[in-house]
């Protein structure tokens, strides 16, 4: 999708685990995915997240999704909603992320050797 501009929104998420925020992303007006972005309780970066505003956690998640700091990216989330397309669905499905990489490997990196 070379060439297309993609606006991304975030907003508060309800998650009953810890924090979280909805990324939304559109082209054109249309909604194109989503990203939903986490931190369960007894992640380290819990309570610095917890002293955050509201809009500040959004505006964090919003920031590391757009700057390529998050496990999930733009890519893998267009990648996702091509794969659910293929098979013959119509709708967007947003992909889980943790707020930071740390303790957490992409799909595509290999293993770390203990």
């Amino acid at each position: 999708m070379s060439g297309t501009t993609f606006d991304c929104t975030a907003s508060p998420y309800l998650w009953r685990h810890g924090h979280g925020v909805q990324i939304d992303i559109t082209t054109s007006g249309k909604h194109v995915g989503g990203v939903r972005v986490v931190c369960p309780f007894d992640q380290p970066e819990f309570h610095t997240l917890a002293s955050l505003f509201p809009r500040e956690l959004c505006d964090l998640a919003l920031s590391r999704f757009t700057s390529g700091q998050l496990p999930v990216t733009l890519e893998a989330v267009l990648r996702w909603q091509e794969e659910i397309a293929s098979m013959g669905y119509d709708y967007t499905s947003p992909l889980i992320s943790l707020f930071s990489r740390s303790g957490l490997r992409l799909a595509e990196e290999p293993p770390i050797a203990e």
